[in-house]
């Protein structure tokens, strides 16, 4: 999962299947909050979670877009 900001000012946040390389998931939104971060999982599960299971790994950045930092 991670997020990406165009020359527009839109920001984009995907998950990216690190094996295959394909995009499971994935929003444009004018801020990276959290709470897109969750719909954005939110999406995955909805399309993929009777073929992929329990995750074993979500691999993030830790960027404040990914929960509360102090």
């Amino acid at each position: 999962m991670d997020w990406h900001e165009n020359s527009d000012g839109i920001k984009v946040c995907v998950i990216e299947d690190d094996a295959s390389r394909k995009i499971l998931a994935g929003g444009e939104f004018k801020h990276n909050y959290e709470k897109n971060s969750i719909q954005v999982f939110e999406e995955l599960v909805e399309r993929y979670w009777d073929k992929i299971g329990m995750l074993k790994e979500l691999i993030i950045d830790n960027g404040s877009s990914f929960g509360a930092h102090r």
